[in-house]
């Protein structure tokens, strides 16, 4: 064991020296990695913070001249003609209405061709919301469109918000998913209606000019992924206008759930709570800086997104992984010099340790007179003089606590004498005092009964007997104090009926309350079991004495007695129109001969055990009693017990 403790010695200090050097270096690396850390991620967030404004303001700017092309277009001489032609406000023949079909056409087909691809469709719808012509690039290629006179585009908001609108006012609609005779388009793909009414020579509203801008191909020249970033563009409501993952897009044209508050719900109540900020490190993307900003093209209310760029901070460390390695070489260095240089001081310290631990041993097995050698003046000498002092210290201890050991033994035995002469002497003045009083009693209820005695001494015997009966109860409760207080007094649950002892103790105190002329009023709760198991006598005395308590000192009025269940506790309650008692001796009376006054002695008698008895059988039953009271007012004793309730068993007697 010795060994071991010694080797665990070395260990321990050849770790101490370890620490040393190699905390204070971890401190300034962990710091210098910081430090390099957070300004990497200042650097990152100004540079995300501008890129996300150079791609705010292109996407703001193609949004725009989308909106400015459509508007050329529906403002030409050539679009004025076919708004006339829409009207009928000229004669026309065949040949002219071809020959105004062919110059609208050409000149939308000019249109996708100089807009390089942006748009997907343009197409110009008459007064009542029909096609009447267009040109298709959905495939590349430019086609037309024909003329349907079935398919009424009235109703949908890209004709019915344009077509009230005035001149050099242009309709943009949020980003919807292209159709095809109402259906969605397969492959998806998003467009932005950009629409305007067209007017002719008495400017009234001839039809309205619709293009389909190409969101993909926007986004697609502006806002690029790669395996270090990404892009996301969101709409209002959450869903994606713009993700890596094409599963993700357009949550609400498609009406699935996939929203960026399904996905970061954290990240998002942040996201929309502010124009523009940044997120390092949130709970759910912790190797993440999340740059986002709103982008709200002017005069186009529909669209409100929101930008943010994902960028993983592995690729904003790498400049931190040079000094990283740096630090664990430097580490490893000093942790080589610490172990050479802690073998070397262990051999100066360990020897001292096992002398103290021999000695540790010896005293452990009693041999107190053993000391340890002292050999030097350093902390380790100064702890072998302390510890011989405290063997020294520990031998006079033990001498002191044998002595007291043997006064305590003495002590106990003189205690326990006192209480077997106690229990003689309480037993012997129980006979000896009962006995001669059960008799002054009984020859004194004897000649009580003569009719020849003359009343004054007739009068004397019943105050003979009184006293008796008065003193016979002190004895007895003077016994029963005695045997609850040194725990002799033991308790028998046996089935009992509330009921039934109610109704005794109703015929017995009916008698007191007709006495003194008091109404004496008695209930039971329904809730209460007609059997609980308790100790009869302990029930008995407990309600007893409480009412003997209310009767004697109430003078007028009632006195009542309740019996109620609270859930798993029987309540009984004493009220009484009595004095009353001040609220400073509300625990002072149940203390053993104790009163609320002398003058209460003098004039109620008792002798103040009856409530030190109630309360002192309340705590052997695991219950409580307690006190309601004011001068004048009367007084309430409830006293709360558990149920035990009795359940006989089948095949048992009644």
């Amino acid at each position: 064991m010795l060994q071991a403790m010694t080797r665990s010695l070395q260990s321990k200090l050849i770790l101490a020296l370890v620490l040393a050097v190699l905390i204070p270096t971890t401190i300034i690396s962990v710091y210098t990695d910081r430090t390099s850390t957070s300004l990497l991620i200042d650097n990152a967030r100004q540079e995300e913070s501008s890129a996300l404004v150079v791609a705010t303001s292109q996407i703001v700017t193609k949004l725009g001249d989308a909106e400015n092309n459509v508007l050329f277009v529906s403002q030409t001489s050539t679009t004025k003609d076919y708004a006339n032609l829409l009207s009928g406000n000229r004669r026309t023949t065949d040949k002219t209405v071809n020959a105004l079909a062919e110059a609208q056409t050409a000149l939308l087909r000019s249109f996708l061709t100089n807009t390089g691809g942006a748009f997907r469709r343009i197409y110009v719808l008459d007064a009542q919301g029909y096609l009447r012509i267009g040109v298709d690039n959905e495939a590349g290629t430019l086609a037309l469109m024909v003329a349907d006179d079935q398919e009424d585009r009235a109703k949908e908001p890209y004709f019915s918000e344009a077509v009230n609108l005035i001149p050099g006012q242009v309709y943009g609609s949020n980003v919807e998913l292209s159709m095809t005779k109402g259906h969605i388009e397969k492959p998806y793909a998003p467009i932005i209606y950009y629409s305007t009414p067209i007017f002719d020579d008495y400017n009234n509203t001839a039809g309205v000019i619709v293009s389909e801008l190409d969101v993909h191909h926007v986004f697609a020249t502006v806002v690029k992924h790669d395996l270090n970033q990404q892009w996301l563009i969101v709409d209002s409501d959450g869903s994606y206008v713009w993700h890596p993952v094409a599963s993700k897009l357009y949550g609400r044209m498609l009406g699935h759930r996939t929203r960026l508050s399904t996905d970061q719900p954290q990240d998002a109540t942040v996201i929309f709570g502010m124009d523009t900020g940044d997120l390092v490190r949130s709970q759910e993307r912790p190797d993440t800086l999340q740059t986002f900003t709103r982008m709200t093209p002017p005069d186009q209310p529909n669209i409100d997104w929101r930008l943010v760029k994902q960028r993983s901070l592995h690729s904003i460390y790498g400049a931190v992984s040079q000094s990283r390695r740096t630090i664990c070489v430097l580490a490893l260095v000093l942790l080589s010099v610490a172990l050479v240089v802690g073998s070397l001081l262990v051999r100066s310290v360990v020897q001292p340790i096992r002398s103290l631990y021999n000695t540790a041993q010896a005293i452990m097995l009693g041999n107190l007179t053993q000391h340890v050698e002292v050999t030097s003046k350093d902390e380790l000498g100064q702890l072998a003089v302390a510890f011989n002092e405290m063997t020294t210290a520990i031998q006079k201890r033990e001498t002191d606590l044998r002595q007291q050991a043997e006064e305590l033994r003495i002590a106990t035995a003189q205690a326990k004498e006192a209480s077997r002469l106690k229990d003689e002497f309480l037993a012997v003045m129980s006979h000896e005092l009962r006995t001669p009083l059960n008799a002054i009693i009984g020859f004194a209820g004897i000649l009580s009964i003569s009719k020849n005695l003359d009343p004054q001494v007739l009068h004397k015997i019943r105050r003979i007997r009184s006293n008796g009966e008065r003193l016979l109860t002190l004895i007895s409760d003077i016994l029963d104090i005695s045997r609850i207080e040194s725990g002799r007094m033991q308790l028998t649950n046996t089935p009992i009926s509330i009921r039934q002892l109610v109704e005794r103790l109703d015929a017995q105190m009916n008698v007191l309350g007709e006495e003194k002329g008091l109404a004496f009023k008695v209930q039971v709760d329904d809730a209460v079991p007609q059997l609980i198991e308790v100790d009869q006598d302990a029930m008995t005395k407990i309600t007893t004495n409480l009412l003997s308590n209310a009767f004697k000192f109430t003078e007028k009025g009632e006195v009542s007695l309740q019996v109620l269940r609270q859930g798993s506790t029987l309540v009984i309650q004493v009220s009484d129109t009595c004095i009353g008692i001040p609220a400073h001796m509300h625990e002072i009376i149940f203390e053993t001969f104790r009163q609320v006054d002398s003058s209460s002695t003098r004039k109620y008698g008792g002798s103040g055990l009856g409530l030190a008895i109630v309360r002192q059988l309340c705590n052997t039953m695991n219950g409580t009693v307690q006190v309601s009271s004011e001068v004048g007012q009367g007084s309430t004793f409830t006293v709360t017990l558990p149920i035990h309730a009795y359940t006989q068993l089948a095949g048992s007697p009644a």
